[in-house]
């Protein structure tokens, strides 16, 4: 429908006076939403920024773990100990043994070991090498490594040596003897290269007390073998050449007595006839 001649083209409405004043309002409030989401311009700092903390130092490095524990020792590596015990350590009264007692007789040296043992196989040549020791003189040494010297095993750590009679021994001083025993008598031997020491040091005495008794008679010659002295030799008396002489386990001979030899003193000389046994009771001799 198009107007007609002189009028206006779009005339007015009554509803355009109110719906233009909403798009109006729509437009406005479209335009205020956009400015709010745009960010305020950033103020400048009020400080300025703090300098860097410097760097913490390294930290120390951790002690290493605690090394594993040392295991224990063998039983016989330290504190090993020789005990040495017999006849040849003294009288019952605690006095040295004497020279005669050695050269008239027969005598076993007992050696307690504690932290060690006995090798398995003992050499009887060694343990003589070990008795001879180190001597403050030459005798004992030289009459030992020469003897038939043998051992009896009574357990893993302890052993009875077993000196036979030594004949020729004579000092005139006396001897002191420091026992060790080698590498090769010990079950340690094989790791621990060192002897042992064995205790206590063994005395000699230069005192030959049978012969020495030869001044006081028969009387004073058997009143030495009294069991309560329990000396570690006895004497007997020579009749015939009235001489004290040490009970040999050799025996007695011709050239230490010429006659006959009693074990008892009487009021008579013993009856020739009773005697020339092996036993010195009764005026017993034996010749070599």
């Amino acid at each position: 429908h198009r107007p007609p001649a002189g009028s206006s083209p779009w005339p007015p409405r009554p509803y355009m006076r109110v719906l233009f004043p909403r798009l109006l309002l729509c437009a406005l409030a479209l335009l205020g939403g956009a400015a709010a989401e745009e960010p305020p311009p950033s103020s400048p700092p009020s400080s300025p920024p703090s300098p860097p903390s410097p760097p913490s130092p390294p930290k120390s490095p951790s002690p290493p773990p605690n090394p594993p524990p040392t295991p224990p020792p063998p039983p016989y590596a330290e504190h090993r100990v020789a005990h040495l015990s017999g006849s040849l350590l003294g009288t019952s009264q605690g006095h040295p043994i004497s020279a005669e007692a050695v050269a008239s007789t027969k005598h076993d040296v007992y050696i307690r070991l504690e932290n060690e043992e006995f090798a398995a196989h003992i050499s009887d040549q060694e343990l003589a090498g070990a008795l001879a020791g180190q001597s403050t003189k030459t005798a004992w040494s030289t009459q030992v490594a020469g003897a038939p010297v043998t051992h009896t095993r009574v357990s893993n750590s302890t052993i009875v040596v077993h000196v036979p009679q030594l004949k020729a021994y004579h000092i005139d001083d006396n001897e002191n003897i420091k026992v060790s025993l080698p590498p090769g008598l010990l079950a340690s031997g094989g790791t621990n290269p060192h002897a042992l020491p064995a205790t206590p040091t063994l005395h000699l005495r230069a005192a030959y007390p049978c012969a020495e008794l030869s001044a006081g008679g028969c009387g004073a010659c058997i009143e030495y073998n009294d069991p309560r002295f329990n000396h570690s030799h006895t004497c007997v008396w020579c009749w015939s050449d009235k001489r004290c002489l040490p009970l040999s386990d050799q025996g007695i001979s011709s050239a230490q007595c010429s006659g006959l030899t009693v074990d008892s003193c009487g009021a008579d000389p013993p009856d020739p006839g009773g005697g020339g046994g092996d036993e010195p009771s009764g005026g017993g001799r034996d010749d070599p």
